[in-house]
């Protein structure tokens, strides 16, 4: 974010890349950066080369990671933590999963925010997203 805040998703990655921890091995660090990547903004594509040299399978891991980090994200919209807790229920026959938050406050920005950022969850997972 000191960098620049338009572009720290792709900051995110060089740095995971290029200071990660030694306790993961590069294909590790790798799978972590490309996460990071696409915690906003732009999904997953093949015309990324660092996601498009992955495995499918490493593939599917990013962009599952990376639709669940896009949500917690967008529920610490204000930087505020707001959010004390949350309780995921998938409702199997709807292909729809229920997220409701739990706090003191007022969660409309953070549900309009993940509402915004939940495209990624339901083309991953086949599923509709549904705040509360």
């Amino acid at each position: 974010l000191f960098i620049t805040y338009p572009q720290h998703h792709k900051h995110s990655y060089y740095l995971i890349k290029s200071s990660g921890p030694a306790t993961f091995d590069p294909m590790e660090l790798e799978l972590i950066a490309n996460v990071a990547r696409y915690h906003r903004k732009a999904h997953p594509s093949l015309n990324h080369l660092p996601f498009g040299q992955l495995s499918s399978k490493q593939q599917d891991i990013v962009r599952k990671l990376a639709a669940i980090l896009r949500i917690a994200d967008a529920l610490d919209f204000g930087h505020q933590s707001k959010v004390k807790n949350l309780d995921c229920k998938l409702a199997a026959p709807k292909r729809m999963v229920s997220i409701r938050l739990e706090g003191a406050q007022d969660f409309e920005d953070e549900i309009d925010c993940a509402s915004g950022k939940a495209g990624l969850m339901n083309e991953v997972y086949g599923i509709r997203t549904v705040f509360r």
